[in-house]
């Protein structure tokens, strides 16, 4: 029993009004000393039918049929792949897996296709085989599917998902095993079958992910990451760093005292100009060329690097970026756009003869800059009709030149079509003229506080809807990265990007109800009662200390004003009632009881540490020790291990004497 269960019953009776319906009270009702505190859960989202894309790739036809895929946990059916195609044989693993844990058939896998003639009574699911596609008669759709799009085809028994790009197999097999076994990961320790797998459709699927490319905003193990959707690292890291990396190409302890015009006045950043001297311009893009190239065969696969610069907030005060600054009307970007076209070129030329000396297809390689904090800037103007435009040629990006957008002040309790996000909506629509390759870097969590809820649940579709629709063709989400596990139903923020970052026209509603039914069985009721309360009360605290709760990532979230005694209390009684409803799988299913032990603990995180270090003279010297050790234990256990991005809880047990 946890310490706040033992005390369930006296808060109960200490309540002064119902779970759901009060309201909170005046101004000194909002002090250390609670008040009627419980909101009632918001409304379901309305999501404005206008804001729906249009331009995105999901044509779905699903028809059930009697052709027995699996009887009797056996199949007849045989997975075929090229063998030596990485990205396939992970696919085809991934298959395998799943067929056998939802069915108990071992599907065997066919690593040969020479070995294999296609007929229509063969049985088959051929993985991106296009021999055996093309002797199917089968033929791809005129639809562009990209880099990581597929096809889903039937013809005779057998079944093909065909992709133009190998990175489309991975998303390709997930669909497979949602449309004939109701596949669905919510987290990585809970899969969902909701079909028998006893038949096999007739399937035309012909999909691409709204995003080409999107990652996890969280620190999740390699099978989520698969399982989900996620694509992992896209990026070619430069002595390790993926990015603020531009002191890996060029490190001053190398070059500066050779070409100190590769640097800024503060000597902090590369100067982009190169203070005015063309030659050392170009030359400082040689030798960033040459490191790219360089790392290219170590990545043979990988399709992206970047050219970032350094995390801070200063950038070069030499005569040749201030004309720029004052050329480019206040823009800082300019300098970085030149230079990476200058880049770009060298590398796509080594990348045409690489291919043509191969006699290959020349390899589509991205080369990618910030727009961030003095960079987030484009270099655009307003024609007369309103609408952006380029200042001059210079700064259009290159056909493989990319903008990776990074608005870190924005307002993330909003969606980007709200007001409050009127210079980052205008920023993004700005470099939408500039470049074809926008890549998004958003933001999920509380930085300062990573114990601290922010509300960005019900905002994020509708900003994933803006960004899609004016091009972005990336997303990541940033949340706890370097956290091991994350609380405040931030695992419900992980499974929602999975699903609208594929596609971005999917219902809120809809996701969430699925989640908590999945995610929390038979303790759905609390654990959603809860996360509705949250939410309301987070809109609550944005209008009555707006100061203090707006959307930024930083916000001080760790006042007792905004969090009141009894409002924590009585969140911890739905936890109470939580572990209560799943007390049955303790004896009927161990197994599942575990798990769903841990998924009710990990949102009990936040209210526990809120009373602790909120409230800690509301308890004797023995409760409140027997608080902090049992969350420290419990930190320990769900691998929660950060107070901050910066700064670890260890120093915090070390303040409680642990």
């Amino acid at each position: 029993m946890k310490w706040y269960q033992k005390f369930s019953l006296v808060l109960a009776a200490m309540m002064c009004c119902s779970a759901v319906a009060c309201s909170h009270g005046s101004d000194s009702d909002k002090s250390s000393s609670g008040g009627n505190t419980v909101l009632t859960p918001i409304q379901p989202v309305t999501e404005p039918e206008q804001h729906l894309v249009t331009n995105g790739l999901h044509k779905v036809s699903v028809t059930e049929t009697d052709r027995v895929f699996t009887s009797s946990g056996k199949t007849e059916y045989q997975i075929v792949l090229d063998g030596t195609d990485s990205n396939a044989v992970k696919a085809a693993a991934f298959l395998q897996q799943h067929i056998r844990a939802a069915t108990g058939a071992m599907a065997s896998l066919i690593r040969e296709p020479d070995e294999v003639t296609w007929s229509n009574d063969a049985k088959y699911i051929v993985v991106n085989v296009p021999e055996l596609f093309a002797q199917a008669g089968l033929s791809m759709p005129e639809d562009d599917l990209g880099q990581t799009g597929y096809y889903i085809k039937n013809a005779g028994n057998s079944v093909f998902i065909a992709v133009n790009s190998v990175n489309g197999v991975h998303r390709g097999a997930i669909s497979f095993l949602k449309h004939v076994l109701g596949y669905e990961m919510y987290a990585a320790d809970t899969v969902v079958y909701e079909k028998s797998g006893a038949t096999l459709p007739d399937m035309e699927i012909i999909e691409r992910p709204d995003f080409e490319f999107y990652v996890q905003g969280n620190s999740v193990s390699s099978e989520a990451t698969y399982g989900m959707g996620f694509d992992g690292s896209i990026f070619i890291p430069v002595e390790g760093e993926t990015w603020h990396n531009s002191f890996n190409y060029l490190p001053p302890e190398t070059y500066k005292s050779q070409h100190p015009d590769w640097y800024s006045t503060k000597g902090n950043e590369l100067c982009y100009t190169a203070h005015g001297n063309e030659a050392e311009f170009n030359a400082m893009a040689k030798e960033i060329a040459k490191k790219i190239i360089a790392l290219l065969p170590k990545y043979p696969t990988t399709g992206n690097i970047t050219v970032t610069i350094e995390d801070h907030n200063d950038q070069c005060d030499c005569a040749a970026c201030q004309a720029s600054r004052e050329k480019y009307n206040g823009a800082d970007s300019a300098g970085v756009i030149k230079l990476c076209n200058a880049v770009n070129r060298i590398v796509q030329e080594y990348l045409e003869g690489v291919a043509e000396k191969e006699n290959t297809e020349k390899r589509d390689f991205n080369i990618l800059f910030f727009a961030y904090n003095k960079m987030e800037k484009p270099p655009v103007k307003k024609n007369a009709a309103g609408q952006w435009e380029p200042i001059d040629e210079t700064v259009i990006c290159d056909e493989n030149v990319g903008v990776y957008i990074a608005p870190i002040s924005a307002a993330y309790n909003q969606s980007f079509y709200h007001d409050d996000n009127t210079s980052e909506r205008e920023n993004i629509s700005g470099w939408a003229v500039l470049s074809e390759n926008l890549y998004m870097w958003l933001y999920e969590t509380n930085y300062s506080h990573y114990l601290y809820p922010i509300n960005t649940w019900d905002t994020m579709i509708e900003t994933y809807r803006f960004c899609k629709a004016s091009g972005a063709v990336y997303m990541f989400n940033e949340g706890q990265y370097n956290q091991g596990n994350v609380t405040h139903f931030s695992k419900l923020k992980e499974y929602f990007n999975a699903k609208a970052e594929f596609d971005v026209n999917v219902n809120y509603n809809e996701i969430v109800d699925d989640f908590f039914k999945n995610y929390f069985k038979d303790a759905e009721a609390p654990m959603r009662q809860f996360f509705d309360e949250l939410q309301a009360h987070m809109r609550w605290l944005e209008t009555a200390y707006p100061a203090d709760v707006n959307g930024n990532i930083y916000n001080n979230m760790e006042q007792a004003k905004l969090w009141p005694k009894k409002t924590l209390d009585h969140w911890l009684e739905l936890i109470d009632e939580a572990y209560a409803s799943i007390e049955h799988y303790r004896t009927e299913n161990p197994d599942l009881y575990a798990v769903l032990e841990e998924h009710i603990l990990l949102e009990s995180m936040f209210p526990r540490f809120a009373l602790i270090r909120l409230y800690p003279g509301k308890y004797s010297a023995e409760t409140l020790f027997a608080m902090q050790t049992e969350f420290r234990d419990d930190c320990q256990a769900l691998k929660i291990t950060m107070l901050s991005e910066g700064g670890s809880l260890d120093e915090v047990f070390s303040s409680w004497g642990l």
